[in-house]
């Protein structure tokens, strides 16, 4: 069996139940993603600025986007995560499962580094989150 992590790394994940491991995902497949959330933030952006809730997004970055949306109690959590939420869960309830993300999900790099820490029979729990936040210093104290 063909190896993708080292045995120093194994042991890591069996002793603490973490293993951070640099550039498991392809540039590509990065960039991807990158791309399919920049332009679901853009979809999103131009539906809250119709609305009068956020301003013009001008030259914003999507970081300044997502900051301003914040500022303005716009609902841009949900339908930028892979999943629905555990509870009060509607017909019309958002999230977002891409081309991009499910590339993501399934990259064989990642699940061959997966299959070396658990075996070959991978299953993707449903709880899976993608974490888009603005900078912490940027947060509500609420």
């Amino acid at each position: 069996m063909t190896r993708f992590l080292s045995p120093d790394q194994i042991a890591e994940f069996d002793r603490s139940g973490v293993l951070v491991v640099d550039e498991v995902l392809p540039r590509p497949v990065l960039d991807a993603v990158r791309a399919e959330y920049a332009a679901l933030l853009d979809a999103m952006y131009d539906r809250w600025h119709a609305e009068g809730r956020v301003p013009p997004a001008g030259g914003m970055d999507f970081y300044q986007k997502l900051l301003v949306a914040y500022e303005a109690g716009c609902e841009w959590f949900q339908p930028m995560d892979i999943t629905l939420p555990g509870s009060e869960i509607e017909a019309d309830t958002p999230f977002h499962i891409g081309p991009a993300v499910f590339d993501m999900l399934t990259c064989d790099r990642l699940l061959d580094m997966v299959e070396d820490l658990i075996g070959p029979e991978i299953t993707s729990n449903p709880i899976q989150h993608v974490r888009i936040k603005p900078p912490a210093d940027d947060l509500k104290d609420d």
